[in-house]
């Protein structure tokens, strides 16, 4: 689930067509003394995938099982769905990783090479504290702070706060006593940033509307609504998708908040092949996925899959580095997954020298792959 919210349109001359023009959400949890900044506009821009890129080569740190050994990795087989594998990672600032490892209900902790360091129960909360259905399986996990935090599905909460010595502390996100869904959770000064898309009953799991995007939150008291995911420089991204002439998902919006000023860029995903003498572009949907600031810059890793059911059969699709800054970028292709990777929550993970983790379901166990910073 990808959740944005649309920027506040009370600009002289409007945002383009086609762009929605509702005011941002759940602003009454802050108070501005000023009016927000007239946005400035661009033409939209387009941006290329061919579906014959090579994958940009990765470094391999490690790869773990799955198996029922504790320093393996579980992994769950459905007849008629998608297989479920480890939802999340996150990097540590000593160098190791975590691992949400969802159907073992833990977070497997591993050495810079991949040695099984021990594991951490995260499913089993003390009294009064409820987790949900499906026993408050692990979705995302990060660090922040040097301080590891884990969210659970499928309510949107609660939070785990873990520990040094692994205890474990659950929090839930509140504003004006309700409950927030928390959709995903992000490292940041605050010291968590969270996406929020409304409220929800922690009993039940039902979302109902209420505040949505990006908010500064600091457990387990203040709640504050930020433009979007911060980046180092102080200014923040989000992403919005707009409709499309073509009824496919290839159109989106940038939202770019500098201080004292918005920037929105428009852009188009084209998706083409180099098959045949001119090769062609395909109509395609372009799934957003999980984002992490690093450097400058907010990335986001994006699946890309033509939309007409013969032309997935003939060219199949791939996955996409997009990087949000001033402007969007798509950057390189990733490396492909050995099987479906739509379950998985996190793809990406920073780590303390800042370097760019990309962690890739393979057909036996889990691939953590290795970039330099693009900063």
């Amino acid at each position: 689930m990808f959740t944005v919210v649309a920027l506040a349109a009370s600009c002289t001359g409007g945002p383009p067509e086609g762009t929605p023009s509702t005011a941002t959400p759940g602003a009454s949890i802050r108070s501005s003394p000023q009016p927000s900044p007239s946005p400035v506009v661009s033409e939209q821009v387009v941006l290329t995938a061919g579906l014959s890129e090579t994958p940009a080569a990765w470094r391999k740190v490690f790869f773990v099982p799955f198996g029922d050994r504790p320093s393996e990795l579980g992994f769950k087989f459905f007849h008629e769905s998608l297989n479920s594998q480890p939802s999340s990672f996150a990097a540590a600032a000593d160098g190791s990783f975590w691992i949400a490892d969802r159907w073992k209900e833990r977070l497997a902790h591993y050495s810079p090479k991949g040695k099984f360091l021990g594991a951490v129960k995260v499913a089993q909360p003390p009294p009064g504290v409820s987790i949900g259905g499906l026993h408050g399986r692990i979705r995302d996990i990060v660090f922040s702070r040097e301080r590891l935090y884990a969210l659970f599905d499928p309510t949107g909460g609660p939070i785990a706060q873990v520990g040094p010595d692994g205890a474990i502390r659950y929090l839930r996100p509140q504003f004006q006593g309700r409950h927030l869904w928390v959709a995903e959770i992000f490292p940041s000064d605050a010291p968590l940033t969270i996406l929020v898309g409304g409220f929800v009953d922690p009993e039940q799991g039902f979302v109902e509307d209420g505040p949505t995007g990006f908010f500064r939150w600091d457990p387990p008291g203040r709640v504050e609504q930020l433009e979007g995911l911060p980046n180092r420089k102080g200014s923040s991204v989000q992403l919005q998708r707009l409709p499309s002439p073509s009824g496919t998902d290839q159109d989106f919006a940038l939202h770019y908040s500098a201080p004292g000023q918005t920037f929105v860029q428009p852009f188009h995903v084209e998706v083409r092949t180099d098959r045949g003498p001119a090769g062609k572009s395909l109509p395609a949907e372009v799934g957003p996925g999980n984002m992490i600031a690093a450097g400058d810059d907010v990335l986001m890793y994006v699946m890309l899959a033509p939309s007409r059911a013969r032309d997935a059969r003939r060219y199949g699709g791939g996955r996409w580095l997009l990087r949000l800054g001033r402007s969007p970028v798509l950057w390189e292709r990733l490396p492909d997954p050995g099987i479906s990777d739509e379950p998985q929550s996190r793809h990406l993970a920073l780590g303390p020298d800042g370097s760019i983790y990309l962690m890739v379901a393979e057909k036996g166990g889990m691939l953590i792959l290795r970039r330099p910073s693009p900063s």
